[in-house]
């Protein structure tokens, strides 16, 4: 598991491992978390500057290797980071989704390479609604806006982002990716209802 968080100080910089220390122990001081993994789960590594929001104006940082010796990356720690629409939680989802997929199989197989874990990152590519999200236009034009240092610029690009263009644009690939969730499994709907109303409690 891959727990990814966009920390700042004051100055500007997070430089201190105290401080990621602090926010993996209150992570699973929350009991939903703590159910589920603390029992089993211990730090392994760190990994600092995987990405930063805009990730779509890093050249070098949107063609990184999503996977590795012995370690895969998943949201926004791997540059799914949905800037398009200011959330990265659905690609997550389904990124975590194919990782746990990949890792199952790599156990298996006694294989943890990134050689073959490198299918991974192929059925990344071929997921329809990670595909639309990382290729959206919209998602260039922030990077556009943020390069060019104007707040306001940057506001009006978000703006033109929002409202009927986001369904004209992610309509077909969610409900692609809804079907061939629905034809795995038709119980699944009832988890999905359950996970947003804990996702709506959350942020209410």
């Amino acid at each position: 598991m891959t727990i990814g968080q966009f920390l700042k100080a004051e100055d500007g910089k997070v430089t201190s491992v105290k401080v990621l220390d602090q926010y993996y122990e209150k992570f699973f001081q929350v009991d939903r978390w703590k159910e589920l993994y603390d029992s089993y789960t211990e730090l392994r590594a760190r990994i600092w500057d995987t990405c930063p929001i805009y990730v779509g104006l890093y050249e070098d940082q949107r063609n990184m290797p999503t996977f590795g010796n012995g370690i895969l990356l998943l949201g926004d720690a791997s540059g799914l980071d949905a800037a398009a629409i200011a959330d990265g939680v659905p690609a997550a989802w389904f990124s975590a989704e194919i990782a746990a997929q990949t890792a199952v199989e790599a156990l298996k197989a006694g294989d943890t390479s990134a050689s073959f874990l490198s299918r991974y990152g192929q059925r990344l590519l071929e997921h329809p609604l990670i595909t639309a999200l990382m290729t959206d236009p919209h998602r260039r034009d922030l990077a556009k806006a943020a390069k060019s240092g104007s707040e306001a610029e940057l506001h009006r690009r978000v703006n033109q982002g929002w409202g009927i263009r986001v369904m004209g644009r992610l309509a077909l690939p969610v409900i692609r990716a809804v079907l061939k969730e629905l034809r795995k499994d038709p119980r699944i709907l009832t988890d999905w209802l359950n996970m947003f109303g804990r996702y709506c409690r959350f942020y209410a």
